[in-house]
């Protein structure tokens, strides 16, 4: 299956939508058909299930300028993506862990949590590729209140996830295109 960038289509929510769920069909094929692949350790999860999905959200991720990998967050350490805006600054968050991830959820969220202290905009997601939590960081309260998406690729339909994820991690429209750099 041949998934093109998002960034021409975006003016059309619908075929947004529409590209967005056809990568969660595919990272649902992926994890269902290769399990053994996926699930051995986090890169393949990354490679496999994440990465293309956020390709289909318009974010590229071959760009560092509009996305970077192993982003050093304050003194907590490296998140594993930073989405940014056209000021250089994080606007989505993503922890990833591997698909067969044996840590606790709680220890998961606390390392993320200590990621985004700080951030007072943007989201924060915590995902294996077929769990995926967002916290809208705009919110006020404890990063458990702000908690705002929680789903499952195989428990959910692919256009229920695919909606989902378009409303809160699509690459924001204003953001500066490969041509209109500095």
């Amino acid at each position: 299956m041949l998934i093109r960038p998002c960034n021409d289509i975006a003016e059309d929510p619908e075929m947004a939508v529409s590209h967005v769920k056809s990568a969660i069909e595919s990272a649902i094929g992926q994890i269902k058909y290769h399990p053994s692949y996926i699930s051995r350790h986090e890169t393949c999860t990354r490679y496999a299930l994440i990465d293309p999905v956020l390709f289909a959200l318009g974010w590229n991720l071959a760009d560092v300028i509009e996305v970077e990998v192993e982003y050093e967050i304050n003194d907590s350490g490296r998140v594993d993506y930073a989405l940014l805006d056209n000021d250089d600054k994080p606007v989505v968050i993503i922890e990833a862990k591997a698909l067969s991830f044996n840590g606790t959820k709680m220890s998961q969220e606390r390392q993320l949590e200590a990621y985004a202290k700080g951030m007072k905009r943007g989201y924060a997601v915590l995902t294996n590729g077929a769990d995926w939590k967002v916290w809208d960081l705009s919110k006020r309260g404890g990063f458990n209140a702000k908690l705002v998406l929680e789903l499952n690729l195989l428990e959910n339909t692919p256009r229920q996830c695919a909606t989902a994820l378009n409303r809160l991690l699509r690459r924001p429209l204003h953001h500066r295109r490969l041509g209109n750099r500095p």
